[in-house]
């Protein structure tokens, strides 16, 4: 190879690591905006029928009682289980942030999912059966996953 074919190849490759580095300092930047996002919001939302809960750097499980109205939770390269002691007679709003982890919620078979969850270089996979009564409890979930994984099974 002469001397201009090595530099091109040079330059090529020094292109592309630069690209990828930028992407992932990008991606470093928004889970901690996200992380920021979700403890503000988090705060203050303790309350009876409110389950609020953060894992980081591990593995927790989350046990939501029937009478859960809102649950707001978080995991930072961890492992978060979620599921539900009995299910509820009513909604159920669930806000997810998951950064670098995974994140497994089992809902009740009786139960409807909607599923809201916004994927930033994650995975978002929510594979439940729609119960036949339209007017089942749901449950709701909303928020953020980046470079983690968040799955939905009953």
């Amino acid at each position: 190879m002469n001397e201009n074919k090595k530099s091109s190849v040079v330059k090529a490759v020094l292109i592309g690591l630069g690209a990828v580095v930028a992407f992932v300092i990008a991606n470093i930047g928004a889970m901690f905006v996200l992380l920021r996002k979700n403890v503000k919001k988090m705060k203050g939302n303790e309350s009876q029928n409110n389950a609020v809960h953060s894992i980081g750097l591990g593995k927790g499980t989350v046990a939501l009682s029937p009478d859960t109205n809102n649950a707001y939770l978080s995991c930072l390269n961890g492992r978060l289980d979620i599921t539900f002691t009995e299910a509820p007679t009513h909604d159920v709003n669930m806000d997810l942030t998951c950064i670098c982890g995974k994140v497994n919620v089992t809902v009740p078979a009786s139960m409807r999912v909607i599923s809201d969850l916004k994927p930033c270089s994650g995975k978002v996979d929510v594979a439940c059966e729609t119960p036949d009564d339209e007017n089942a409890p749901a449950l709701r979930l909303t928020g953020k996953t980046c470079l983690g994984k968040v799955v939905v099974r009953k």
